[in-house]
């Protein structure tokens, strides 16, 4: 599945709930399939990793630091969950990155 863009979104999470406050970053992609998940899933959970080596103790109790949301074109195209907030007139993500 061939990556297009990502977004910084400001999302509104729980720090007291998750130890730490997070980055939801929304990743578009042509389609969603196995391999982006599995890949998302390792970013996810090597970036915790990392922060609780840097941030210790302190970030012992952090549960999640990286929140990736892959979207699909056709979940853009129909402006469904966060993908709504790509093109949002309220509070919209924040490009970050595009496929040149």
């Amino acid at each position: 599945a061939l990556v297009s863009e990502a977004f910084l979104h400001p999302d509104p999470w729980d720090e007291t709930q998750l130890g730490c406050l997070p980055l939801t970053l929304i990743v578009r992609a042509e389609r969603r399939t196995a391999a982006l998940e599995s890949l998302v899933e390792g970013l996810e959970r090597e970036l915790l990793e990392e922060y609780r080596k840097v941030f210790t103790p302190e970030a012992d109790r952090c549960v999640a630091c990286l929140n990736i949301s892959l979207v699909d074109d056709d979940e853009v195209c129909r402006r469904h969950g966060l993908a709504a907030a790509i093109r949002a007139l309220h509070t919209p993500a924040m490009p970050v990155w595009r496929r040149r």
